[in-house]
């Protein structure tokens, strides 16, 4: 499966990049001055769009598994990325419609979990709604909250 990444021509994506498995859909900025890395999400709504098209389908665990690591991979890239995606409504999106595979108990479901849930926390490090936070706190209310491994949750209501 061949990935294309829309960039500009200062900031090349290679295959299996930040953005790679999201369709080919996602466009980076240049790279910040100063910084590593990726520049800015351009289309942070395109990876709303993606997650709510895989959370309405049943799509193969690899399937996900890639995604997330792709929408991470964003977002570790250039912090800013963890900003666009929360204001598009992702850590909602997240929070709602993959909640199932957050609280799966099966081994198998661990990897994606992981991932979701070091999306959560980038994403929710400098913001949080009321709502958002009784969705976290649901979560790990469920018989089989998502394992938190190697991770913090320092979130700050505001």
């Amino acid at each position: 499966m061949s990935h294309v990444c829309l960039c500009s021509s200062s900031d090349r994506c290679e295959a299996g990049g930040a953005g790679a498995g999201l369709g080919g859909a996602v466009a980076f900025t240049a790279k910040s001055p100063g910084r590593g890395g990726r520049g800015v999400l351009l289309f942070p709504e395109i990876c709303l769009m993606e997650l709510q098209l895989l959370a309405s389908g049943s799509p193969d665990l690899e399937v996900l598994g890639h995604v997330f690591h792709s929408l991470l991979g964003a977002v570790r890239a250039n912090p800013r990325n963890a900003a666009l995606l929360y204001h598009q409504g992702a850590v909602k999106t997240i929070l709602t419609a993959f909640q199932s595979i957050l609280s799966q108990s099966d081994s198998s479901y661990e990897d994606c979990q992981t991932v979701l849930v070091e999306l959560l926390v980038a994403m929710m490090s400098q913001r949080i709604t009321a709502e958002e936070l009784a969705l976290l706190i649901r979560l790990f209310q469920e018989k089989n909250p998502p394992t938190v491994s190697n991770n913090q949750l320092s979130l700050s209501y505001r």
